[in-house]
């Protein structure tokens, strides 16, 4: 009987601590993805954040272009006075009207490129630091499920040893466990020499 209950308690120890050690692992994996989580969130907002730039230097280019456009536009219109024999200095300032008014239609349209690529950059920088902080927040989050896991094995671990401790001591209590003295001088219990004297089948089998 002592054998078989001696067996019994060590398999359950092995229990505890086999499922111990599957919570630990299960912590590890949790905090591993929640880094690799934040790693995928910050490269992808260190893309937005390039975007933003491109965007940034597209427009300015494309702005300078409508600037560029706006001289020749007014290049050819004094060109075409010219030609037509018309003053631009006239008294009645209509030549000048329609340069001002070319000038004023490139000005604007070399504006609305500056601010839509300003636009467009500010929504994706926006996003880059949205991404940031989702990264950062999902490793936390992952990061408190791995300390709960963890606190949860340890839990796990020693209410399983103190149940194991407390069968054996109900078992010797009841008299269910002999800690007397074999017919070969060997003490009998779960003492290393007592293991070491018997063999595994002597153990499963009791001691007489």
């Amino acid at each position: 009987m002592t054998g078989l209950i001696v067996a019994g308690l060590a398999l359950s120890t092995v229990g505890t601590v086999a499922q111990f050690q599957a919570q630990q692992a299960q912590a590890s994996a949790l905090k591993q993805q929640g880094e690799y989580t934040r790693q995928i969130y910050e490269y992808n907002a260190s893309l937005k954040r390039q975007q933003a730039g491109l965007a940034k230097q597209l427009a300015e280019k494309n702005a300078r272009g409508q600037e560029e456009q706006g001289m020749i536009d007014i290049g050819h219109i004094r060109a075409g006075m010219a030609a037509s024999g018309v003053d631009v200095n006239t008294d009645d300032g209509s030549p000048l009207d329609l340069i001002g008014q070319a000038a004023a239609d490139r000005a604007s349209l070399a504006e609305y490129e500056r601010w839509s690529g300003d636009e467009q950059a500010w929504e994706l920088l926006t996003g880059a630091t949205l991404d940031e902080s989702q990264g950062r927040l999902a490793e936390w989050e992952a990061s408190q499920q791995a300390k709960a896991t963890r606190s949860a094995a340890y839990g796990s671990l020693f209410a399983g040893i103190g149940s194991t401790a407390l069968s054996g001591v109900t078992a010797y209590s009841k008299g269910l466990l002999n800690f007397g003295t074999t017919d070969l001088g060997i003490t009998t219990g779960t003492s290393a020499t007592s293991m070491g004297g018997r063999s595994a089948q002597e153990m499963i089998g009791g001691y007489a």
